[in-house]
């Protein structure tokens, strides 16, 4: 994910080594309702708490603080505020780019956004929910829709069964539900 200077935010150019230097549209981030919450919370928390709380802090050190050790702790707080400034301009690009998933009708079958119960070989169950990568945590069951689970479960129906390939490793894994994010499974048939 980069960084774009203010106006340009997701935009990339195409064409420019032939000189057509053509902006292409922002790429989309796919993110469930609860992920872009999260992101705009932590958006406004840097923006609206943190950056103020150093900005007040490095013009305190700058007034009243010892001057012979003042300069290089100015300095560091410089530097952190360069790394939020960065990390605001992260966030607002992705913010800016984000489509909200897993809304809308109950699924029928797997999908971005959707949440699964997989049965394994061994009979334990597991609920799953394909996400966009930038949201993927497989320990908490959010699976990339990149990822070989991902693909595999991808467009499933209940009751129906995915083979999930890794290189070496090889699983069978069945369907038994499927439900929107915070809405009501739709069991076997």
């Amino acid at each position: 994910m980069g960084i774009y200077p203010r106006g340009e935010v997701g935009a990339d150019v195409v064409g420019a080594e032939s000189g057509g230097g053509e902006v292409a549209p922002p790429t989309r981030v796919q993110l469930t309702r609860a992920a872009y919450d999260r992101l705009r919370e932590d958006l406004e928390q840097a923006r609206d708490v943190l950056r103020p709380a150093l900005e007040r802090r490095m013009r305190r050190e700058r007034l009243f603080g010892d001057p012979g050790r003042g300069s290089l702790l100015v300095d560091e707080l410089r530097g952190h505020l360069a790394d939020l400034e960065a990390r605001i301009a992260e966030l607002d690009a992705t913010v800016a780019r984000a489509e909200v998933i897993g809304e809308g009708a109950p699924p029928t079958t797997v999908g971005l956004g959707t949440a699964a119960t997989v049965r394994y070989e061994d009979g334990t169950e597991e609920m799953l929910t394909l996400v966009g990568p930038l949201e993927a945590d497989p320990d908490r069951g959010l699976v990339s829709i990149d990822s070989p689970g991902g693909r595999a479960l991808l467009s499933k129906l209940p009751g129906s069964t995915a083979t999930v390939e890794a290189g070496d490793i090889r699983i069978r894994i069945q369907v038994v539900s499927v439900r929107g994010v915070d809405r009501v499974a739709v069991p076997v048939q």
